[in-house]
């Protein structure tokens, strides 16, 4: 009893805590109902109730909610595969055998299924029989819907890699996952010899997905955050000629447009997106606005820095793609390419201690891909390996995601 009594307490004070946080986050709220602040402010609190509703539940509870995520993102896979979200009407209702009429299904099929979503909130059952969109149904809907792409990635891709995790160990042995090859999403898929690039570049249509999901993650993190780039503007003079901002596995550019835009006077003829050959090709055909006027630079990571002693050496959202060793062969070769006033900016989730549910998931799942997360300490140390130090962490508020300033010991 003495147990119930003390947890019942620890609940009471978690309770009491949450209560102070949502009056002062409505307070701000109604103040200022476009304040950024709002949004930081929400993080926490959500992060407070869901740590409440963990503690509160026993653990049979927890683990079938576990198992209702599981048929969950089953049945909204099947409604994207068929795509019934696009055949329930912008206005109005539909009903399950119209639905399933159309598709040439069970009634009985469509309905179980369909109940599995109006009961995690994602559809809306307006009478019996009947469904409507929601909010977030309508954002299953094609073209190129972030949402179904993220959905049709974690259901086919990381699942199935996640689902195969005690064979794989099984068969490699429990050493820690850091390569490109031999990797628990490609033993998956039915051949671990094979890259996942190799994988995805024999199914158009997944890589089609699979990019549009990575943009859709990618959006969610900051580019230029509290950092500010005005000592580059204030230092571009000193030397004419000399490379401004090099963004390494720049993708489009849109990381280097992001920069531009927030740092008047950034001269972006000086500046440089490197990617690999056919990405970089592409990226220079299709640039818009300022961006027409940055270089364009193939590159592999793996090889010599191409563009020497920038100001600044920004690589974002690349290496938690891989294993330590690595990391420090691509954090060499800009090491080596960097002026002893250089900078180089990392830009990835540095994890808290103790870690967040978001963060350790995102690690698993890069564990399947034989990359990781990494807290701190974990990018001091594949720095200093790669001969840079840690400068200044300026980490996102409320949020898991930092940006890293590294200089050459």
């Amino acid at each position: 009893m003495s147990a119930n009594v003390g947890q019942n307490k620890r609940l009471a004070v978690q309770m009491e805590a949450l209560a102070k946080q949502l009056a002062a986050t409505a307070k701000t709220l109604r103040a200022n109902p476009d304040s950024p602040i709002f949004h930081q402010d929400s993080a926490k609190v959500i992060e407070s109730a869901e740590e409440l509703v963990r503690d509160m539940k026993q653990p049979l509870a927890r683990l079938l909610d576990d198992a209702a995520v599981m048929t969950q993102f089953g049945a909204l896979r099947l409604f994207i595969k068929w795509k019934i979200f696009e055949k329930i009407p912008s206005e109005g209702s539909v009903s399950y055998k119209e639905l399933a009429d159309g598709l040439k299904a069970d009634t009985a099929l469509i309905a179980r299924l369909g109940a599995c979503l109006v009961a995690n909130k994602i559809l809306n059952e307006v009478q019996p029989g009947r469904v409507a969109h929601t909010a977030l149904s309508t954002g299953f809907i094609p073209p190129k819907s972030p949402l179904s792409a993220l959905a049709c990635l974690s259901f086919d891709f990381h699942f199935k890699a996640v689902v195969e995790l005690p064979a794989y160990f099984d068969t490699f042995g429990l050493g820690e996952p850091s390569s490109k090859y031999n990797t628990a999403v490609a033993f998956a898929m039915g051949d671990a010899s094979m890259s996942i690039w190799d994988h995805l570049n024999r199914d158009p249509e997944f890589m089609s997905i699979f990019m549009v999901a990575m943009a859709a993650i990618a959006s969610v993190m900051p580019t230029v955050g509290d950092y500010k780039f005005d000592w580059v503007v204030s230092k571009a003079s000193d030397a004419p000629s000399r490379p401004l901002v090099v963004d390494v596995g720049g993708s489009k550019g849109h990381a280097l447009q992001a920069i531009h835009d927030a740092t008047p006077g950034l001269d972006m003829s000086r500046c440089v997106v490197e990617d690999l050959k056919p990405v970089v090709e592409e990226a220079k055909a299709i640039a818009t606005g300022a961006l027409r006027d940055a270089q364009f630079v193939s590159l592999d990571f793996h090889t010599e820095q191409p563009v020497k002693g920038a100001l600044v050496y920004y690589i974002r959202r690349c290496l938690h793609d891989y294993g330590d060793d690595d990391c420090v062969d691509i954090l060499q070769r800009i090491s080596e390419a960097m002026e002893s006033d250089s900078r180089l900016l990392i830009v990835e989730m540095v994890m808290r201690t103790p870690a967040s549910v978001l963060s350790v998931t995102n690690d698993i799942i890069m564990a399947t891909l034989g990359g990781k997360e990494r807290d701190l300490d974990g990018f001091k140390t594949i720095l200093g390996r790669a001969g840079l130090e840690v400068a200044e962490m300026l980490r996102t508020e409320g949020t898991d995601f930092a940006i890293i300033e590294c200089r050459k010991v």
